[in-house]
């Protein structure tokens, strides 16, 4: 019967890593035109490449504070998920901005 619910338990996991990905991902875009609406073209991608490093050290702080809060706990590894469900965008943004502002300046 264990291995059931070794089975209910990834299956579980899998659909939170799925749920939180999507979330961050829509959160990421939401983020992201809302500052392309703000901001001119011109300017935009240094704006951008430095709201994105800002975003990200705003990430791990707010990790370090759940994980000195809650110490070592599942609810830990969830925030680790939802963190890191934000953090990928992001820094995928910040590499793709980094190499249009380096093309662009050549």
């Amino acid at each position: 019967m264990e291995s059931g619910s070794e089975l209910v338990a990834y299956w579980l996991l899998t659909i939170s890593a799925a749920l939180a990905f999507s979330i961050g991902y829509y959160a990421y875009t939401c983020i992201k035109r809302k500052f392309d609406e703000e901001y001119s073209g011109a300017s935009l991608l240094p704006k951008r490449l430095i709201h994105g490093v800002v975003y990200v050290i705003f990430l791990v702080l707010l990790h370090e504070a759940v994980k000195l809060k809650l110490g070592s706990s599942p609810l830990e590894a969830l925030m680790l998920l939802a963190v890191a469900a934000i953090g990928v965008p992001l820094l995928v943004d910040i590499v793709v901005t980094s190499y249009k502002l380096l093309r662009g300046r050549k």
